[in-house]
């Protein structure tokens, strides 16, 4: 169903509280609209509030056993990814084309780059990742989204796109806001059990104080907004009351988390927008995402999905790495690609070989955090020994993590898991020429 005309004065009290609250819930930070037949709250009684109170405080530390959850949980699965595509990127680079069995392999490497991106926006929930932010068209997204969604809702639910002409860009998360679409659209299905009708549209719009009174925590201006519509069993006053509360749902027990429009909220708040919604029983409802709109141009080029021929060379490369099958894939992708490999299984065993080995390392790949080390100590004390030598980290945690660590910063190469094996031998070559290019500035010197 259609939105009102101006949702942003039918809206619960926000769940952003002032700084002195905001360390009870620092997470729920995102307006809510909702029809205005629900009844405004009157102001709580001091006993109402301090329950209020004692409600946030309980909803934070589940937040912070999710986050520390998914936090415990994302490296070891990590690593799995990378041995799930870098196994479908080998067996792929080498089959032709239209053989029978190319299409199933590239499911599964298909599949294991959905789950990468789940794990991402998880972490991104808990906010132990930051997004990964690119100018993109929204448009384009969902024209490139059309076909799955229409595929994952069935036949009898009709998608229709309404998509605004010369509609403008916003940054944001490609993969994230993707995943956002999809979860609305699952429970817009699930919404409509005998079938109807899916509707995403698109509009630009301009924002004034005035339309954001009631929405401080929005900033006047241009904004691009996606409607999220269906025609099903819409929600009563109770439900609209605790959508975007986490672990709230109204699925049977054993089909949905109750943390899907939560994420939806926390991952447009961190990309700077807001979201709102209307609903009633038996209206149907509607999610407003509403993104900043920004000046820059959206990379239209598509990324090419076919594996890429890896770039080959013969220098010799130290590698650290305490999960097995990940260190067999990294010794089997770069030997394929001409270089020698001296693999260890872990610092100890990896700084052992740099002190023994009486030839010349040109580059170290060695894992952030092994059962026996840390990665960046280990890099320190091969330096000491070999100051040629050049690094690269890999990792599976989050970037709270790896900033503890000291590996975010901007001249610190860096690959994150899962990877393919295009992007760690072109990762490889990329950090070697670019020693490379210091030795030939010393020798010119």
């Amino acid at each position: 169903m259609s939105a009102p005309s101006n949702p942003y004065r039918h809206r619960a009290p926000s769940s952003r509280r002032k700084p002195a609250r905001a360390a009870a819930n620092s997470d729920m930070t995102i307006p809510q609209a909702v029809p205005s037949h629900v009844p405004q709250p009157a102001p709580l009684d001091p006993a109402a509030r301090e329950a209020e109170l004692e409600a946030e405080l309980r909803q934070a530390r589940k937040m912070e056993v999710v986050g520390r959850l998914v936090g415990g949980v994302a490296h070891d699965f990590n690593n799995q990814l990378t041995v799930i595509s870098g196994y479908c990127g080998l067996l792929l680079k080498d089959m032709p084309k239209d053989a029978a069995k190319r299409r199933p392999l590239e499911c599964i490497r298909d599949a294991a780059a959905r789950s990468a991106v789940l794990t991402h926006r998880l972490l991104a929930f808990s906010r132990r990742q930051g997004l990964r932010p690119e100018i993109v068209n929204l448009n384009t997204i969902i024209k490139d989204m059309a076909n799955p969604l229409s595929r994952m809702i069935g036949e009898d639910v009709r998608l229709v796109t309404t998509l605004a002409p010369d509609l403008g860009d916003v940054r944001t998360d490609q993969a994230l806001f993707e995943h956002a679409v999809m979860n609305l659209a699952i429970n817009a299905r699930d919404a409509m059990p005998a079938g109807g009708v899916l509707t995403l549209e698109t509009r630009g719009l301009e924002l004034s104080a005035d339309d954001l009174r009631d929405c401080p925590e929005a900033a006047a201006g241009p904004y691009v907004r996606l409607t999220v519509s269906d025609n099903g069993t819409g929600m009563d006053a109770e439900t609209m009351r605790r959508v975007f509360e986490p672990f709230f749902t109204t699925k049977p027990q054993g089909q949905g988390t109750g943390l899907g429009l939560t994420m939806v909220r926390e991952f447009v708040a961190l990309a700077g927008g807001h979201i709102l919604f209307h609903s009633r029983p038996g209206g149907g409802t509607s999610f407003m995402l509403h993104f900043p709109r920004v000046a820059g141009k959206a990379d239209t080029a598509r990324r090419p999905a076919e594996v890429r021929p890896c770039p080959r060379g013969t220098e010799r490369i130290l590698v650290a790495e305490d999960d097995e099958q990940v260190r067999r894939l990294i010794v089997r992708v770069l030997g394929d690609c001409g270089y020698a490999v001296l693999p260890g299984r872990g610092a100890e065993e990896t700084l052992a070989f740099a002190r023994q080995y009486h030839g010349r390392i040109d580059l170290l790949i060695t894992d952030v955090i092994m059962a026996d080390g840390c990665g960046v100590e280990l890099a320190a004390r091969v330096r000491a020994l070999r100051p040629e030598i050049e690094f690269i980290y890999t990792s599976g945690y989050a970037d709270e993590t790896l900033r503890q660590h000291g590996v975010l910063a901007g001249d610190v190469a860096l690959l994150r898991k899962p990877f393919s094996t295009s992007a760690l031998a072109e990762r490889v070559r990329e950090v070697l020429d670019g020693r490379r290019v210091k030795e030939r500035r010393k020798t010119d010197r």
